[in-house]
């Protein structure tokens, strides 16, 4: 998508508007995904155990939505270092 300005946001109303059911499947799909990835990741001792799903889901929504403007590539890819980052062990929450 890092091509096509705004494809991300056209696609995603095109699928909301139409298929709201589909929508409901792949959320669940990809959210259980992302649960036994940051589970796995604390289990290990990589993933602090403060982080969720949601938290990894909007930081990933976050980087697409920054990568859909031409010229951005960069900047997605320092946002995508800065997410990992947080999400190590030894980052702690915030106090």
């Amino acid at each position: 998508m890092a091509g096509k300005p705004g494809m991300v946001l056209a696609l995603k109303s095109v699928v909301t508007a139409t298929d709201a059911a589909a929508l409901t499947a792949g959320h669940d799909r990809v959210y259980a995904a992302l649960d036994r990835l940051i589970d796995a990741g604390r289990r290990d001792g990589l993933i602090r155990a403060d982080a969720s799903s949601e938290d990894l889901a909007d930081g990933l929504s976050g980087v697409t939505l920054a990568n859909s403007r031409p010229g951005t590539q960069e900047r997605a890819n320092r946002v995508i270092v800065l997410l990992v980052d947080g999400l190590r062990h030894n980052a702690g929450p915030r106090r």
